[in-house]
């Protein structure tokens, strides 16, 4: 499994450049982050909720906190390029704050088209200040903090002022530490032989109120979610091994 944490980075974000010439199999992937990324070229499958998702060149996708699975296709050239921001809740947290302290952008507090938090995966085609966006970035390892923290600024800036509803929902609710952090722990214990009980306890809440917290984030309650989650590791091991 690719784990993908920032426990020891102390910007609370990375800036990763991937490039490569070989499809990659289908792997299952965990994220305690939210993760923006750009397809440069060739093409990315992310299979989630039991569905397929491709995105093609010059598509922007963000993925929420949990486990996923995904394949890398090169393109016809050869290549496969990906360029992807990995966003801790609480520097996600910073950045919009700074963003409304100076700009006066706001987010709305609920999007008009989804009542479920729980839905963690976004794409949308990138338009030409994203693409130049993304164009700009080279050589990241030579990359300084402030170049970095400016990178980011920029990114969340256009997502934040663009005319999609979902994204800024998934901006803001991701940018709450205490909701990030309730969601990491069921994603970190869904595949352990775990009782609800010791779930809840986990979030530090009582049953009754993790019971509730957790349908009105995931929008199921734990044992209907938790079992399809189970039922798509499943699917991906049966995959992995054809």
């Amino acid at each position: 499994m690719k784990n993908l944490q920032l426990t020891h980075n102390s910007l609370g974000f990375e800036i990763i450049r991937e490039l490569t010439n070989q499809n990659t199999s289908l792997q299952s992937t965990y994220s305690s982050c939210i993760t923006i990324g750009y397809v440069v070229s060739g093409a990315k499958n992310i299979y989630f909720n039991g569905k397929q998702t491709t995105i093609v060149a010059n598509n922007l996708f963000i993925l929420g906190i949990g486990t996923h699975y995904e394949e890398d296709i090169v393109s016809e050239d050869g290549t496969f390029e990906q360029i992807s921001f990995q966003i801790a809740p609480q520097r996600l947290q910073q950045v919009l704050f700074s963003l409304s302290v100076n700009f006066g952008i706001s987010l709305p507090a609920k999007s008009k088209y989804s009542s479920i938090f729980d839905s963690r995966f976004s794409v949308i085609p990138a338009d030409e200040q994203l693409h130049n966006l993304f164009a700009s970035i080279n050589n990241v390892s030579q990359y300084t903090d402030t170049i970095k923290r400016i990178k980011l600024n920029e990114l969340i800036y256009l997502l934040a002022t663009s005319g999609n509803d979902t994204i800024k929902e998934m901006l803001l609710r991701y940018s709450d530490s205490k909701t990030a952090r309730f969601i990491a722990t069921i994603h970190e214990n869904i595949f352990e032989n775990i009782t609800l009980q010791a779930l809840a306890a986990k979030t530090n809440c009582s049953l009754t109120t993790f019971k509730k917290n957790f349908n009105l984030i995931f929008g199921a309650s734990p044992r209907r979610w938790i079992t399809e989650q189970r039922l798509d590791m499943s699917k991906f091991l049966l995959q992995s091994i054809e």
